[in-house]
């Protein structure tokens, strides 16, 4: 596998190192390279996939509202085009309580890909594109 310092622009390392980071809730490493993958692949599906379930995952935790919200305030911020980033944003939405955005959300996500549906987004959470 390609290094990120042997190639800063390639999005494989910085999944799987965000992914590396999640699996031990550290949440800030994780989120700066996701930042800096989506810098160089604005709209990559995993990537915007990753923060998201973050986020979801931080509003299902009790404790962690805080946390919840500046991460879907984050991706709320971001505003991709990418159908993935939408979805994950309505599944954090929903787990934070919030259902009129969460549904806003999941309207866009399916206007991008109408033709998606919850395995195929999680499927392409995984990598399996």
């Amino acid at each position: 596998m390609t290094s990120v310092a042997a190639d800063p622009s390639a999005a494989g390392p910085r999944i799987e190192l965000a992914r590396y980071h999640l699996s031990f809730l550290r949440i800030d490493e994780a989120m700066a390279e996701l930042r800096m993958g989506l810098g160089w692949s604005p709209d990559n599906p995993v990537l915007l996939g990753l923060w998201g379930y973050a986020a979801r995952s931080a509003a299902l935790r009790p404790g962690e509202e805080e946390l919840a919200g500046d991460l879907v305030g984050g991706l709320e911020a971001y505003r991709g085009k990418s159908a993935d980033g939408w979805y994950w944003l309505a599944q954090a939405l929903a787990a934070s309580g919030r259902d009129a955005r969460a549904r806003a959300a999941l309207g866009q996500a399916q206007r991008l890909a109408p033709e998606f549906g919850r395995a195929a987004y999680e499927a392409r959470l995984r990598g399996v594109l």
